[in-house]
């Protein structure tokens, strides 16, 4: 996967639940064991290695300590740094809106059809009618709309048709066909 990733120029960082205390690890005493040896070769095989991998940053959460509990609040020692605030904002959904998420259609255009109609769309000429009840509702694909399948044209104009009604995402065969092409 890390080798995809890299050819399809993605950055990747690992975040690491590397706790100081044993304890935060587990959840049960009957746990207890099964974990301690997950753990054991953790720090053996894995945290040793993962400097060389090439990875874009590597992030440790050293304690289970995200909320302060007597306090009723989150922890000021966690931020989140955005450090592109312009890409950041564009991925981030409207609130005042319904999803329906649906990944892997791989040109099953009819299948994708057929869920939109139980989910209460209705089709009229291959067009998209969006009924009282969808209203704020959004369609997110969520990537792999194509290959494998043999209805590449039926889908690609079924959603170009329909895609004020869609936000799409690339997955990793479109983003194929488009080095591709």
């Amino acid at each position: 996967m890390k080798e995809i990733a890299f050819q399809n120029n993605y950055n990747l960082e690992v975040i690491v639940f590397d706790y100081r205390k044993r304890e935060d690890y587990y959840a049960s005493e009957r746990s207890k064991k099964l974990i301690t040896n997950h753990i054991n070769r953790l720090k053996k095989e894995v945290l040793g290695s993962l400097p060389r991998e090439g990875y874009g940053k590597i992030h440790k959460v050293r304690a289970k300590d995200f909320y302060v509990a007597e306090e009723g609040r989150a922890n000021p020692e966690y931020q989140i740094i955005v450090e592109d605030l312009d890409t950041y904002l564009v991925t981030i959904l409207p609130q005042e809106q319904q999803y329906i998420i649906i990944g892997d259609v791989h040109e099953c255009v009819d299948d994708l059809k057929g869920l939109l109609l139980d989910h209460g769309y209705k089709i009229e000429a291959g067009k998209l009618v969006v009924t009282d009840k969808l209203k704020q509702t959004k369609l997110v694909l969520v990537g792999d709309w194509i290959d494998k399948g043999k209805q590449t044209k039926d889908v690609v104009e079924f959603l170009y048709d329909n895609k004020e009604h869609f936000y799409f995402v690339l997955g990793n065969h479109e983003n194929f066909v488009d080095k591709y092409i």
